[in-house]
């Protein structure tokens, strides 16, 4: 169980890379595409020949500040993202009721975002551990 564990970590790691590769790679080009319209912004100070407009200049700023937040951001899900907080397995998304939960195969835990317990709790039908979650909090 160890070794298919390091195993799909290793996947989900080569997978993370090429996912950063590819984001730096696109950050690299805005980056690159803004440092040229900065030198030229630079040089139509000093021979005002084809202006670069501020407006151009701000919206490749927006376009590599997004890049590198959805890079940090891609970074931080997939190391935490729908993995059990008790064994470190992956989490599974089931419905039931209209309720989506995460449940983890391995260790059989269950977790619930915020009002999914309220909802389960409103509802009159169910069965299983829904019934058993209803009745000890209801």
């Amino acid at each position: 169980m160890l070794k298919e564990r390091v195993e799909e970590l290793e996947k989900v790691n080569e997978e993370l890379s090429r996912e950063r590769a590819a984001l730096r790679e696109r950050a690299g080009v805005i980056e690159k595409r803004y440092t040229e319209l900065m030198e030229r912004a630079a040089r139509s100070e000093q021979a005002p020949a084809a202006p670069v407009s501020a407006a151009e200049l701000e919206s490749l700023r927006r376009k590599l500040d997004e890049s590198r937040r959805e890079r940090e951001e891609a970074s931080r899900k997939k190391r935490f993202w729908m993995i059990c907080p008790r064994c470190g397995e992956r989490l599974e998304e089931i419905e039931q009721e209209n309720v989506k939960v995460e449940r983890c195969r391995a260790c059989a835990g269950i977790y619930l975002d915020k009002g999914e317990l309220e909802a389960i709790m409103a509802s009159k039908s169910g069965s299983g551990i829904f019934r058993s979650l209803r009745d000890l909090f209801g």
